[in-house]
């Protein structure tokens, strides 16, 4: 321990001051108090450079409040934090935004007044100073190129372009503005957001940055700097704000990129992406500022000691006319500095750092040593600067006295500054050197080794191998190719090597960045490499000295929660120490580790095995919800969500209640209103502590108040779908229990959900569909059966039919709740979410139907049992697509057909098209409920499907499901479906369409908040078709119209059913068999999003797959010209009857020379301008369409279209006559 405990102190006191510190107080104090005195001593006149520069500072100002907001926008509405904690998070990201911007600022700062500077000597006729002064630029970008620039790619190159024109810092600086606005946190604090400082790392903001700066600071600010000194000490400029400030930017600069050396993590010196030399100081540690003071002490003294050196010796050393005798001084120093960096380094690529060398030491002052670590020995480049002071002061003492004393006389403060200069450059030299710096002691010849790959070896020069490990583990393990992580895992299970205490903190940031946002092989492989010994290891160094510091513990907290994420191998691997570890760190003080802790184990108790061993560990989770903590809002949702998880399991969410923990978890919900994450974690929380199963709990949380809490949160987050999926969750819990449906009853209100109001319009509708559910189940209340099936009215009316027999519903919701053998004969809302369904076979049936409609149906009738049965819904559809869909079915398989229908078709229509109606049965659909009455043709669909198959008698073996738009047959899809494994079969989308690539994103991330995130990258499947075993297949119709039917506020959106189907396909489809067919290779073909006419076709015009079989299925053909027109002259075109017939003269339809865009329904090829206007007139949805005769097309339009000419285009536009459309049938069923 004792040796643990040096090596730790000496790691964290490496930039730390074993003097005094009241010593250095006082120091600060008199520098303070001189710089005050020096001000005061200038007599300032405030108020003239207030009216002069007010314009300037309220610009600043005004750019200050912009990004003030500019950096709300992330946490307050991506996080949802509250506004004032995104006005704290902004401040703090500002404060970072400045930090990185300083420099910029001081560039382009230097390099505008350089080029004023250089037309102000031009305008005044030092052509020489003007020249001179463009050449210090030129330098400048020449050695930004050469110290930024690593190859010859074309990547590169673009690069050396950008740096010679001094671009790059702007670029970089407008990529951290808009990093500073998609950040949410600036520390790192907050485990669930990547911080402002790890995106500008990791996108390499700092590291071209620094490369482009380097080289303009000790080049042109360097060379410019020593040109505009000398001019200014010959008076051939005066001082004016121009060159005063030119000094200040060029000053400014040379001291910032000296003292970053010594700045806490900057790294001066990497090998392929592994930082080598690395700052050791906080920029506000008293040794930072006394470096700071150092440099500019150092700067100060070599800028002016080489121009007054050729000020004296202006006579001698004439080259060409101009005088050179300080040039050539420097240049003397040059040459010796760069044969010093050969010696030290032998590595010639180091030679540029000469040139800074000529200023002052170019390497980290708080590394004491006697060797070098970068290029050159600190200690034997401030003796040369020293004797060379000695003899160059010596020899213009000697030989040009008189000229030095004419020199003090007229110019005293220049002598007096640079004296003092001197005395503070040499004085803090050796009080930085003895009583600041950390000592070097290398015990090894190379110790970095251990942790850098073959390449960076075989690249690392003698200075490099000098830096000692602990320096070099100050930073970050690089990901790139500088560092070997399996060198680096080894080295940290190997109890002999002395500096894993050092290394632990790194190796955790190590492993949580190699496994961030990973895939589960990625995750898994790392564990296998030794990532999660290395991981323990760490922790197992630390988590017992409560004297620590926590950063390894923070660091290992989140590569495991990085590594288990996903990965049920991976959390057996930690199910042993993890979740003793991170409960001893929810003992600990730190609150940000006790937020990782609790992230961490949320993540591992996902795991059923490791949530078992929680049963007696428990109160360490519930303490963080104690009043002392619940301040913190952070720490709260992480508790929270680890609850949730916890309760799974039955016997841990008894031991939770019976402690109280569902109160703890209402208090932080009400400590925190504004709060989204914690209100949606503590209603995950509060559902599954107190189930429906569990009345008492429920009680308990109604008693109480938690349903307006409810609704208070619902309220004010009622943008923020996950929260809202959460609360509806719990409120339909609670309603499903009896203790809420007794509360209900009690406090009398008709509603199911109890929560109607009119600020909840989505909620509103959702349960105006429970409602009619309830009112066609209970044979108590006295409500239309009629009413149930049209439910689209207003709110009061369905409040009425609700509450006809008020009193009664009370007391028999009541009787009902005693009478548990009876549950079953009454169907609460509730209770619809419990079992995920929504109606059965008797619910259909008991919808009566007019007497007039039944017995509508062809002779063919589905018999008690078969092999295979398609059943397809055409409610809505194009006449047209209808019989393609019908005779291309029969034509490529023998198998029967279910076609639903809306309105009952002639039998002569049907035979007249070329039907055979002895394999076609017609079913007439049943209404609709509300909700799904407000959705598209795309969705209800499945629920006329999901009405049909349960009603449906008889048994089948295989069974298809399909709408009928867009879907025409080349073979039978039953003989494919016969040689496949049992279970659905579902097809999927073109790759590379995903999910989360068009609008279904944004319905599934409303739909299911956070669980949304699992679906990113998966493939997408498009609705409308599906094919396997009849089992599973009903079972998955059943759950996806339960599905849709809960999802509460987002079910009434179009296109919820393809989200739903997405969603549980790919994520959650218990105890049914699935499998996903390619679009290329399956039987299924999908032409949305095929390159339009891009199909392969055989001999025969099929088309034909990437292994040459012909598919069964074509989906969206319409999208593709010359395939819809293949298959409307192989099929025969089917002619509409004559009701359903628009006249041949387009009287319909006012027609004029137009176009419409916008508003599309659908597009078909078409000869004429009459074909046209009769599939317009065809679509029930069709308001107006657009035509073009020379693309043979046209263009079918919903209402509400604006017209727009253009007498170039040979575009025809119709708009359905208002008069005209009296009396039209409801819809274009064949």
């Amino acid at each position: 321990m004792a040796k643990k405990a040096v090596r730790r102190n000496s790691h964290r006191e490496s930039f730390g001051i074993k003097a005094p510190q009241t010593l250095f107080k006082l120091m600060l104090l008199f520098l303070t108090f001189a710089v005050g005195i020096c001000i005061l001593g200038l007599k300032f006149n405030v108020l003239t450079l207030w009216m002069q520069y007010w314009i300037y500072v309220l610009l600043l100002f005004l750019i200050g409040i912009l990004l003030l907001l500019a950096g709300m926008i992330s946490p307050r509405f991506y996080a949802n934090h509250s506004t004032s904690d995104s006005l704290q998070a902004s401040w703090a990201k500002m404060q970072v935004l400045a930090k990185f911007l300083f420099p910029v600022i001081l560039f382009y700062g230097d390099v505008v007044s350089d080029i004023l500077l250089i037309f102000k000597f031009w305008g005044e006729g030092m052509k020489p100073y003007a020249i001179l002064n463009f050449l210090a630029i030129l330098a400048g970008s020449t050695a930004s190129v050469v110290n930024g620039v690593e190859n010859t790619s074309l990547d590169s190159l673009l690069l050396t372009v950008v740096m010679f024109f001094q671009l790059t810092p702007l670029a970089v600086a407008l990529q951290s503005i808009g990093l500073f606005c998609a950040a949410v946190d600036s520390s790192g604090t907050d485990p669930r957001y990547k911080d402002l400082v790890g995106y500008l790392r990791d996108r390499g903001c700092y590291t071209l940055l620094a490369h482009a700066l380097v080289g303009e600071a000790f080049t042109e600010a360097l060379l410019s700097t020593f040109l505009q000194t000398y001019a200014l000490l010959r008076h051939s400029i005066s001082w004016t704000l121009l060159t005063e400030l030119s000094l200040v930017f060029s000053i400014g600069s040379i001291v910032k990129s000296f003292a970053k050396l010594d700045l806490r993590g900057h790294v001066s010196r990497d090998i392929k992406g592994q930082a080598i030399v690395v700052g050791l100081a906080e920029w506000t540690s008293l040794p930072f500022i006394l470096v700071v003071i150092y440099r500019l002490a150092e700067v100060a003294t070599q800028v002016l000691f080489f121009p007054f050196f050729q000020m004296v010796e202006d006579r001698h050393g004439v080259i060409f006319g101009l005088r050179c005798s300080g040039v050539l001084f420097w240049l003397f120093d040059l040459v010796l500095q760069a044969a010093l960096v050969y010696h030290s380094t032998r590595n010639p690529k180091k030679l540029l750092w000469a040139v800074p060398n000529t200023i002052g030491a170019f390497e980290p002052m708080l590394l004491a040593g006697s060797e070098a670590v970068f290029c050159t020995s600190a200690r034997l480049q401030v003796l040369i600067h020293f004797f060379e002071l000695v003899l160059g002061t010596a020899f213009v003492c000697f030989f040009h006295t008189q000229r030095v004393y004419d020199f003090c006389l007229e110019r005293p403060h220049i002598i007096c500054g640079l004296l003092v200069c001197n005395v503070v450059k040499y004085g803090l030299f050796i009080f930085i050197r003895t009583f600041s710096a950390y000592p070097v002691m290398c015990s090894e010849e190379f110790p970095f080794a251990k942790i850098l790959s073959k390449e960076a070896i075989e690249v690392a020069d003698l200075a490099d191998k000098r830096v000692p490990l602990e320096v070099v583990i100050y930073s970050n393990f690089s990901l790139d190719k500088g560092a070997d992580r399996k060198k680096i895992f080894d080295a940290m299970n190997r109890q002999s090597d002395g500096f894993r205490d050092d290394m632990a903190g790194n190796v955790c940031h190590l492993v949580s960045r190699l496994a961030y946002n990973q895939s589960r092989q990625r995750k898994e492989t790392l564990i296998a490499e030794g990532a999660g010994k290395a991981v323990l290891a760490a922790v197992d160094m630390h988590i017992d000295d409560e004297q620590d510091d926590v950063p390894a513990l923070r660091g290992a907290c989140r590569a495991i929660l990085n590594l288990t994420v996903g990965s049920a191998e991976n959390k057996r691997f930690f199910a042993e120490h993890g979740p003793g570890m991170m409960l001893k760190c929810m003992q600990r003080k730190d609150r940000f580790l006790r937020r990782y802790a609790c992230f961490t184990l949320e993540a591992l108790v996902a795991d059923k095995g490791i949530r078992a061993k929680m049963s007696q560990h428990w109160k360490p989770i519930v303490g963080n919800l104690e009043a002392e903590h619940r301040a913190d809002n952070l720490l709260q949702t992480a508790a929270c969500g680890l609850i949730a998880k916890l309760a799974c399991d039955e016997d841990l969410r008894k031991e939770l209640v019976r402690g109280g923990c569902h109160a703890d978890v209402v208090e932080s919900m009400r400590r925190h209103p504004n709060d989204m994450d914690v209100q949606r974690d503590a209603c995950f929380a509060l559902r599954m502590l107190a189930p429906a199963f569990d009345p008492e709990t429920q009680f308990e949380l109604l008693s109480m108040g938690v349903r307006a809490d409810i609704r208070k949160a619902m309220e004010n987050h009622s943008n923020q779908p996950s929260f809202q999926y959460e609360a509806w969750n719990l409120l339909q819990s609670l309603d499903a229990g009896g203790a809420g449906r007794h509360a209900f009853a009690v406090e009398g209100d008709c509603s199911p959900g109890g929560f109607i109001h009119d600020r909840e319009g989505l909620i509103l509708r959702t349960v105006t569909t429970v409602a009619a559910e309830l009112i066609s189940r209970s044979p108590f209340l006295t409500c239309s059966l009629q009413l149930a099936g049209a439910m689209g009215v207003a709110v009061s009316s369905i409040r009425n039919s609700c509450c006809v027999d008020k009193t009664g519903l009370r007391t028999t919701l009541e009787e009902k709740q005693g009478e548990r053998a009876d549950e079953e004969e009454v169907q609460h809302a509730g209770e619809l979410q419990s079992s995920v369904k929504i109606a059965n076979a008797s619910t259909s049936s008991a919808i009566d139907v007019e007497p007039s409609q039944k017995g509508l149906a062809t002779p063919a009738a589905v018999g008690t049992s078969m092999d295979f049965l398609a059943v397809a819904c055409a409610v809505g559809a194009d006449q047209d697509a209808t019989a393609l869909f019908i005779r291309s079915y029969q034509r490529a398989t023998s198998s029967e057909l279910v076609l639903l229908v809306e309105q009952m078709p002639l039998e002569s229509d049907l035979r007249d098209s070329g039907v055979d109606l002895t394999r076609l049965k017609l079913e007439r659909v049943l209404p609709l409920p509300s909700m799904w009455s407000m959705l598209s043709r795309e969705d209800t669909y499945i629920f006329y499907i999901h009405q049909y198959l349960q009603r449906m008698p008889g048994q089948v073996k295989i069974m298809q499901l399909s709408n009928v738009d867009d879907i025409v047959f080349q073979a039978d899809p039953f003989a494919w479906a016969s040689e496949q494994e049992p279970g659905l079969q579902l097809f999927l989308d073109e790759p590379g369409v995903v999910v989360n690539s068009g609008k279904t994103w944004k319905l599934i991330e409303f739909c299911y908040g956070t669980q949304a995130a699992r679906l990113h990258s998966k493939p997408r499947i498009p609705a409308g078709y599906m094919i396997g075993s009849s089992a599973d297949l009903q079972q998955f119709v059943s759950d996806l119209v339960g599905e849709v039917t809960l999802r509460g506020a987002c079910g009434n959106r179009p296109g919820v059913v393809n989200a739903a189907e997405n969603f549980m396909a790919h994520l959650a489809h218990p105890g049914i068999s699935l499998h996903l067919h390619d679009n290329r290779r399956g039987p299924v073909w999908s032409g949305e999003h095929v390159p339009a006419n891009s199909f392969v076709s055989d001999a025969e015009n099929h088309v034909i797959n990437e292994d040459g079989y012909q598919y069964a299925v074509l989906r969206s053909y319409h999208a593709h010209d010359e395939l819809w027109r293949n298959i409307q002259r192989k099929f025969e075109q089917v002619q509409a009857p004559p009701d359903f017939h628009a006249p041949d003269t387009c009287a319909a339809f006012h027609v004029e020379a137009c176009d419409m865009p916008g508003h599309d329904l659908a597009h078909t090829p078409k000869d004429t301008e009459s074909d046209c206007c009769a599939a317009c007139v065809a679509n029930v949805g069709c308001g107006a369409f657009t035509f073009s005769r020379s693309r043979r097309h046209c263009w079918l339009k919903r209402p509400g279209g604006a017209k727009k000419h253009n007498p170039a285009s040979d575009m025809r536009c119709g708009v359905r006559v208002v008069e005209a459309t009296q009396g039209l049938p409801p819809t274009g069923i064949v």
